[in-house]
């Protein structure tokens, strides 16, 4: 957002009256009249309205961008594994290898052909209660 010399003089102004007009003592009530402000007011008001229409669909734009910001979208629907390659966690053997060392099958689905591969019966994979003996 660019702001003109104008406007710019017109901020500095607020900010100054509201500075102002908040410091004033609790004690001490301000004084009925407020030049001060009524000058702001006076010369906000005077400003070019051409200027003021211009700006308007700006920050239409820049609020309309926020919020599109904030909008959330759904995650993608997780890509279904293809039945002609095998899964990347056994790596086509059909069980994998803990830290441990004992072994699992593999959880890629039944038509994949690491279910098929040599080593991958259920005699050649261990739970991991016989490793650790609980």
């Amino acid at each position: 957002m660019t702001l003109t010399n104008r406007q710019l003089v017109i901020l500095c102004l607020a900010c100054m009256a509201a500075g102002w007009w908040l410091s004033s003592s609790p004690d001490t009530p301000p004084q009925p009249s407020r030049p001060v402000l009524r000058w702001i007011a006076r010369a906000s008001l005077a400003a070019e309205p051409a200027a003021v229409d211009q700006e308007q669909p700006r920050a239409a734009a820049a609020v309309a961008v926020a919020y599109a910001g904030f909008a959330v979208e759904p995650p993608p629907p997780a890509p279904k594994p293809e039945p002609s390659k095998c899964c990347s966690d056994c790596g086509g053997k059909g069980y994998i290898v803990h830290g441990d060392g004992h072994r699992t099958p593999c959880p890629c689905p039944a038509s994949c052909p690491c279910k098929k591969a040599p080593g991958a019966s259920p005699a050649t994979v261990s739970p991991a209660s016989n490793i650790s003996g609980r």
